[in-house]
C-alpha cells in the first residue's frame, strides 16, 4: 500500500506505463491484458479504490454493451457482404483516383458520426477502409488516418455524436436548441478545416489504384436485408439517445435482429454473436476504467482541473480557455475523464458554467486528434486495425495529426468567440 505525496506520481506512472504498452504491445501482448495488468497495479497498489473501481466498470455497462453490440453487428455486417459493397462503391465513387477516394472517406466518416458517434465510425468503418486498401492494392495509412481525425473532429456536430456530448448535455441540463446555439458553427468550422487538411496533409502519401475487383455474389442475398436492419438500428440509436434510453441494449437488439438475417438459429446464433465479439477489446474498455479510476482516487485529475481553472475564488475560465485546457488536457487523461474533472469544476458555477462547458466539450471532441490517445475511439481503432495487419506509429499519428488539429482547433476558437457570448 502506497501513502503520500508519492502516490499520484505513481498513479501517472502506471497509467503512461499501460498506454505505452497498449500503443507498442511488446511481443504482441493483447491490449485487453495490458490494461488489465495496469487496473491490476492500481488495484493491488491501493491507487485505485476497489469499491470506486467496482461502481466504474458496472456504472458503464451501457458503454460495454454498446460496444459489443456494434462489434458483433459489424461481424454480421461484413459476413452478408455490407462491408464488401460499400467498399466496392467507395471505390467506384473515387473513379480511380486516390484523392476523391480519401475524399469519399472523410464525407462517410462525417455522416457516420454525426449520426452514430465516433466510436461506431471506428469500429464500422475502420474494416472497410483496411478492405478498400486491399482491394485497391493502395497504402491504408492515409485512408485510416482520415478516418479517425474524421470521427473526432465531426463527433461535435450533433449530441449523439460523442458520448462525451451526452455527458454534458446531461450535466448542464443543456437542451438541443443552446447545444446548436454554441456549438454548431464552431463544430461545422473545425470539421470543415480538418476535412480540408486531411486532403492537403496526406495527398502526398495516397499511391495509385488499381482496378475494383467485383462484388461476391454468394452475399448478396443478404445485402437488401442487412441494409434494412441497419437502417433501423441507426434510426433506432438516434432516437434512444435522444430519449435517453440506453444505447447498449438498441445495440445488442439490432445484432440479434442481423444475427436472424444472416442465418442460423439456437445456439448456432449465439455462437455466431459471440465469435464477433472481441472480448479483448471489452477487457481493454474495462482495464481502462479502472486506470482512470486510479487517477481520480489520487487527486490526479482534480489537479490538473485546478491548475487550469486556476487557484483564485470564483475563477471563471472564458469560452475559448475551456475549449483550449479541455483539448489539451485531453491528450494527457484521455477526453473522457477530462470531461468529467471539467464538469465537476463548473457544476459550482450554475448557468454561469453552460457555455464554457459545451465549449470544453468540443475542446474534448476535438482535441484528442493530437495524439492516439486522447479518445477511447482512437484506442479502439487502433486495435482494430492491428487485428488487420495494419500497424500505424505514435509518431505518424502526431506529425499528421498536429497538421490537422491545430488549424482546426484555431478555427473552433475562432466560432466560439463569435456564438459563446
Amino acid at each position: 500500500m502506497i501513502h503520500g505525496a508519492a502516490r499520484p506520481a505513481l498513479a501517472v506512472i502506471l497509467a503512461g506505463i499501460t498506454i505505452a504498452v497498449v500503443l507498442w504491445r511488446p511481443r504482441g501482448l493483447p491490449e485487453g491484458l495490458a490494461t488489465a495488468a495496469g487496473a491490476a497495479a492500481m488495484l493491488l497498489l491501493g491507487l485505485a479504490d476497489s469499491a470506486h473501481s467496482v461502481n466504474a466498470v458496472a456504472g458503464n455497462w451501457n458503454v460495454l454493451l454498446f460496444f459489443a453490440g456494434l462489434m458483433a453487428v459489424a461481424g454480421l455486417a461484413d459476413e452478408a457482404g455490407v462491408f464488401d459493397a460499400v467498399t466496392t462503391l467507395a471505390l467506384r465513387a473515387g473513379r480511380g483516383s486516390p484523392l476523391r477516394l480519401l475524399a469519399a472517406v472523410c464525407a462517410a466518416g462525417c455522416v457516420v458520426t454525426a449520426f452514430l458517434s465516433n466510436d461506431a465510425a471506428a469500429l464500422i468503418l475502420t474494416p472497410v477502409v483496411a478492405l478498400a486498401a486491399q482491394r485497391a492494392g493502395a497504402d491504408p495509412v492515409p485512408y485510416a488516418l482520415a478516418t479517425s481525425y474524421v470521427a473526432d473532429a465531426a463527433s461535435a456536430l450533433l449530441p449523439v455524436a460523442n458520448p462525451v456530448n451526452i455527458l454534458t448535455i446531461d450535466a448542464a441540463h443543456v437542451g438541443l436548441g443552446e447545444y446548436l446555439r454554441v456549438l454548431l458553427l464552431p463544430a461545422t468550422l473545425v470539421t470543415v478545416v480538418t476535412v480540408a487538411g486531411i486532403l492537403l496533409a496526406l495527398r502526398g502519401r495516397l499511391t495509385p489504384l488499381r482496378t475494383v475487383l467485383p462484388l461476391r455474389r454468394a452475399r448478396s442475398a443478404l445485402l437488401f436485408p442487412a441494409t434494412l436492419v441497419l437502417a433501423a438500428l441507426a434510426s433506432a440509436y438516434v432516437v434512444a439517445t435522444s430519449l435517453r434510453f440506453p444505447v447498449g441494449v438498441v445495440a445488442a437488439a439490432g445484432a440479434m435482429a442481423l444475427a436472424i438475417v444472416v442465418g442460423g438459429s439456437g445456439p448456432r446464433r449465439l455462437r455466431r454473436l459471440s465469435h464477433d465479439v472481441s472480448w479483448s477489446v471489452l477487457l481493454f474498455v474495462a482495464g481502462l476504467f479502472v486506470v482512470v479510476q486510479g487517477l481520480e482516487d489520487t487527486g490526479v485529475t482534480a489537479w490538473v482541473l485546478h491548475a487550469w481553472l486556476g487557484a483564485g475564488a470564483g475563477a471563471h475560465p472564458s469560452s475559448v480557455a475551456a475549449f483550449a485546457g479541455a483539448a489539451l488536457g485531453s491528450n494527457v487523461i484521455n477526453n473522457l475523464p477530462m470531461t468529467l474533472v471539467t464538469l465537476s469544476g463548473l457544476h459550482p458555477l450554475g448557468t454561469a458554467g453552460v457555455t464554457p462547458a459545451l465549449s470544453a466539450a468540443l475542446g474534448a471532441d476535438v482535441g484528442p486528434n493530437l495524439t492516439p490517445i486522447g479518445s477511447l475511439a482512437t484506442l479502439l481503432w487502433i486495435v482494430l486495425l492491428r487485428s488487420r495487419g495494419i500497424t500505424i506509429s505514435a509518431r505518424t499519428y502526431v506529425r499528421y495529426g498536429a497538421v490537422v488539429t491545430i488549424p482546426a482547433l484555431v478555427a473552433g476558437a475562432v466560432g466560439l468567440l463569435i456564438t459563446a457570448r
